[in-house]
């Protein structure tokens, strides 16, 4: 299975338990989904996700693509057609929300969790920046909790979010998300487990209680550079119109500088190659192309003119 393949063994969701919520995936609150990538009828690639409308929230739980297809653009495919497939199904939703294991126990996957935070970064998440434990996945105390971070992405770009929305939101991965599909399993364990959920919530309301927002991937933390895109004008960029510009300009000033000096008819031959070796010599400035075609101009005159 893609999943089983893929995932850490320590954040796995085990399959019988997908394959049972598969078959039913109501709750209370709300419903989950499972989305299968396939290429050439083969399933190269697996996520589930969770949507709770009382908060309009969007909580996704694994992603996961075959090793030998994370390349070449995969992953951004994979997630275009997950959002795709969001907002067919989750009309309405406000946030959409991803816990991603940051902890140093998985630096060293081959897809580790800062590497994750990245990328969905350029998909428009941001990193809530507070500190994040991940819940357990299983009804038994643990010493140590994984750390990681809290992905969220809203319609637009979010800079900053009330701590009381992120803690609402909190309370949806908690109570709607987590406790819901473990109802089913934990058996006689479920009060014990949902009791620690609470120790979880109450922590994180600590936490935010000094404080009246929380920076969602500000400034200051972005972690990848934004791409600089040139703006166009009718599919041209702003250097072919900085060429065309400077013909023109070049154009008119060699013909004024004709027209002032009163220059003969065998002189004006020669105009057509200035105005070349001038607008390629401009051009050779900005392009890397245009200043071999420069040189290349410059070894033909050499030739013609002083036989070397």
């Amino acid at each position: 299975m893609v999943f089983a393949r893929n995932m850490s063994p320590v954040l796995r969701t085990q399959t019988n338990q997908i394959l049972f919520k598969f078959e039913h995936p109501n709750n209370p609150h709300g419903r989950f989904y499972f989305v299968g990538l396939y290429q050439n009828g083969a399933l190269v690639g697996f996520a589930m996700f969770g949507y709770y409308p009382r908060r309009r929230v969007v909580a996704i739980d694994h992603v996961a693509i075959e090793a030998e297809f994370r390349k070449h653009g995969s992953f951004y495919v994979f997630s275009a057609l997950l959002q795709q497939c969001i907002e067919e199904r989750c009309p309405g939703y406000d946030y959409v929300v991803a816990e991603i294991a940051t902890d140093n126990e998985f630096g060293h996957d081959e897809v580790s969790g800062r590497s994750l935070v990245r990328l969905l970064r350029q998909l428009g998440f941001g990193r809530a920046q507070v500190r994040y434990d991940l819940a357990n996945i299983e009804p038994r105390s643990f010493r140590r909790a994984y750390r990681a971070a809290l992905m969220i992405r809203g319609s637009q770009k979010i800079l900053q979010m009330r701590s009381e929305t992120l803690l609402d939101i909190y309370e949806v991965i908690l109570f709607e998300h987590y406790l819901p599909w473990y109802r089913d399993f934990f058996g006689d364990r479920l009060p014990e487990y949902e009791k620690y959920l609470k120790q979880l919530y109450d922590g994180m309301r600590h936490r935010l209680q000094s404080v009246s927002t929380v920076v969602i991937n500000g400034g200051d933390h972005d972690e990848l550079p934004k791409p600089k895109i040139r703006p166009q004008i009718s599919g041209a960029s702003w250097e072919k119109i900085g060429h065309i510009a400077g013909f023109i300009i070049v154009s008119l000033v060699l013909a004024l500088i004709a027209w002032a000096l009163s220059l003969h008819n065998k002189w004006l031959i020669a105009f057509p190659l200035v105005l070349l070796v001038i607008y390629v010599g401009l051009m050779a400035q900005t392009n890397v192309r245009s200043m071999k075609v420069f040189e290349k101009i410059g070894e033909i005159l050499s030739r013609v003119f002083f036989g070397r």
